[in-house]
């Protein structure tokens, strides 16, 4: 969106005039304005458009990112964790789905799992890997 979320939510208007209730664009539209209101701290209509764009596609890892850091700036912090726990289930050699997962622990005061999950995430790392050979 190349720091222009104004720009792109017209855009994604006129867009969306122009197809089908049932065309598949509707989803990548979602996510794409979930990205706007992310870029514009509008973290409710973010969750709102990401939540959208998941019904659809609940394994893009994309989506998944953005709904779960909208809902950490909205209080949902649990909900938060919730959606990695299941982004991981689909992405479990992704090392920042581990990553975040260890930051929403970090901040829900889980420090055992916070340290678990990033551990792992460290460890994933190619350059952890090499380091100890």
């Amino acid at each position: 969106m190349l720091e222009m979320p104004e720009q792109a939510m017209r855009e994604l208007r006129a867009v969306e005039a122009r197809v089908r209730p049932d065309d598949d664009l509707h989803v990548a539209i979602a996510r794409c304005r979930g990205e706007a209101c992310r870029q514009q701290e509008d973290f409710e209509e973010g969750a709102r458009q990401f939540l959208a764009a998941q019904s659809d596609d609940s394994e893009d890892l994309s989506v998944s990112i953005g709904l779960a850091w909208c809902l950490k700036r909205t209080d949902r912090l649990q909900e938060a964790i919730d959606v990695m726990m299941a982004a991981y289930q689909f992405h479990e050699e992704e090392p920042i789905v581990l990553y975040n997962l260890a930051c929403y622990f970090a901040l829900a005061g889980d420090k055992a799992h916070a340290l678990s999950w990033l551990g792992r995430a460290i460890r994933m790392e190619p350059f952890a890997s090499r380091a100890g050979s």
